[in-house]
């Protein structure tokens, strides 16, 4: 019991910070372009030999890499965003994209082919990271530790039932899982 909780613990909240973090680190889409530049060739490298090697269908991400084709898919956005978007439609263009995953859920052939699903449902942290003010992040983050903790902790108590598989965030939902259990996945990983 108690490592499958901290098994579910982890997976609620080690990809949400990564995407989130990924998207901290680009500023403008110079940096979009050149970090498509330097991952996607690696991305390619590697699942052309576990295609190769493994055997496996070379539009399926083989295991982890599925994060690097994520990477290229929310980068091109991002390019898109420092070229076009900028201004005032963060917060609706956040709103909109978490909607957006957890609809995504509800679509049978969104799943795991070109990273689709994950792409889809962890854009929400990368954007917010892209956007997250540098000058706020001193400001907003300390001060706001307990209550997201607060926000956390409830929303794990709810999550306990879900399904390990749910929490990868790979597949269409199955029973017992809908877009409220992804709406309380995004609130922990938030927070």
């Amino acid at each position: 019991e108690l490592l499958c909780a901290l098994y579910r613990g982890i997976y609620l909240v080690h990809m949400p910070m990564f995407a989130f973090m990924s998207g901290m680190f680009l500023k403008s889409a110079e940096q979009c372009a050149a970090q498509i530049k330097r991952v996607l060739p690696i991305y390619m490298v590697l699942q052309t030999a576990a295609a190769v090697i493994g055997g496996i269908n070379f539009f399926t991400p083989y295991w982890h890499l599925w994060y690097l084709l994520s990477t290229v898919w929310w980068c091109a956005v991002g390019y898109a965003w420092f070229r076009f978007g900028q201004g005032r439609a963060a917060p609706a263009i956040l709103v909109l994209s978490l909607a957006v995953g957890c609809a995504v859920g509800y679509v049978p052939f969104v799943g795991r082919t070109l990273s689709f699903s994950r792409t889809v449902v962890f854009f929400p942290y990368f954007f917010a990271g892209m956007v997250f003010p540098k000058e706020a992040r001193r400001r907003l983050l300390m001060p706001s530790v307990p209550i997201w903790a607060a926000v956390a902790a409830v929303c794990t108590a709810f999550l306990w039932r879900v399904p390990l598989e749910f929490l990868y965030q790979a597949e269409p939902y199955k029973e017992n899982v809908d877009a409220f259990m992804r709406l309380l996945c995004y609130g922990v990983g938030m927070a």
